[in-house]
């Protein structure tokens, strides 16, 4: 099974896929840990980084489908390239971001010596708009389509933040539960 976002990195191995779940690896001599992504069918899919790197981590995401995003850092130190935007992003320990990306062609690369416990969240528009639909006229930023449609001519968006207390202790729940 691919990925939405056909993640591809030489820096991961697969480790396992199991229902929703795909887990891989950080290869031996790049660092420890996992990466794991959960793909649901109603159009949502969350990522979780929780790894230490001994090198620069690198991936890479080719996927097309236009989506929107929540990102929060509890650790690490992270360069995240979109190709939508016309520079980098850096994310770092108590960042939080929501963005709109037309694509998800991106890059990103984590520093080394730092432990990365990152949490993304994407949801593909179709399923992300009929939640706001009453709310839309009050949103701070603007889309370029009415809701319902799935044609994908948004401009990219990005807003950066902080972690609240409150996303704190979630993100730290999300990263011990055993599931």
């Amino acid at each position: 099974r691919q990925s939405r976002n056909d993640m591809a990195s030489l820096d991961y191995i697969k480790i396992k896929t199991f229902g929703v779940e795909t887990c891989w690896g950080i290869r031996p001599g790049i660092g420890t840990g996992t990466l794991k992504e959960f793909r649901f069918k109603s159009g949502l899919t969350v990522f979780l980084h929780n790894y230490h790197t001994l090198k620069p981590l690198a991936s890479y995401n080719n996927g097309a489908s236009p989506c929107f995003g929540f990102r929060f850092c509890l650790s690490g130190h992270t360069r995240l390239n979109l190709d939508c935007f016309k520079k980098s992003l850096i994310v770092k320990s108590g960042d939080s971001g929501f963005f709109y990306s037309p694509d998800m062609i991106s890059s990103h690369k984590d520093m080394p010596e730092t432990h990365i416990q990152k949490a993304l969240i994407l949801i593909e528009p179709s399923s992300f708009l009929p939640l706001l639909e009453q709310d839309l006229d009050s949103l701070r930023f603007k889309l370029n389509i009415s809701p319902g449609s799935n044609a994908g001519v948004y401009e990219p968006y990005h807003a950066q933040g902080i972690l609240t207390s409150a996303m704190r202790v979630i993100l730290q729940q999300l990263f011990a539960c055993p599931y």
